[in-house]
């Protein structure tokens, strides 16, 4: 899903984006005048302009890639370790316990799956699974007003 809204975001960021709408709005213009009035034309400025601006995003996120590799080239000893925590979180986390039935996982046998009980769970996977940075605590919210955090046994910093 990633890659495909990443694929996405860059054909945005194209000149080929802007032809195309520029292309649909004379052919709207041609085909379908009575229906193109000051609110289509409205809208079409309105996408124009969110293109624009995702061009400038993206390029000014790919100039600040650029620099951070060529940092990172330069300085030898640099750790690229972080980079799989996306996916780390994604696979240990997220694919096991995404809209799963928790008093049926082995994780949970024995115990009633609460908030609490969850956070040490995720805590002990994520400390397990991915050493590369250290991990502070984790925080669940079940709602704005109820959270829970598990830092490991830990007095938790604010």
């Amino acid at each position: 899903m990633r890659r495909l809204l990443t694929n996405a975001g860059t054909w945005l960021a194209s000149p080929w984006a802007v032809a195309a709408i520029g292309l649909y709005t004379v052919l709207w213009l041609i085909f379908d005048r009575v229906s193109f009035n000051w609110h289509a034309a409205a809208t079409m400025v309105t996408l124009l302009m969110t293109l624009f601006i995702q061009r400038a995003e993206h390029r000014d996120t790919q100039a600040l890639h650029a620099k951070l590799d060529e940092l990172l080239r330069v300085h030898g000893d640099a750790r690229n370790n972080l980079v799989d925590i996306d996916d780390c979180v994604r696979r240990e986390i997220l694919d096991r316990f995404d809209h799963a039935n928790l008093n049926t996982l082995d994780e949970f046998r024995g115990q009633v799956p609460t908030t609490e009980v969850l956070s040490v769970a995720i805590y002990d996977i994520l400390k397990q699974s991915f050493r590369a940075a250290h991990l502070e605590k984790v925080r669940i919210e079940e709602t704005m007003l109820n959270s829970f955090e598990y830092a490991g046994g830990e007095e938790i910093r604010i």
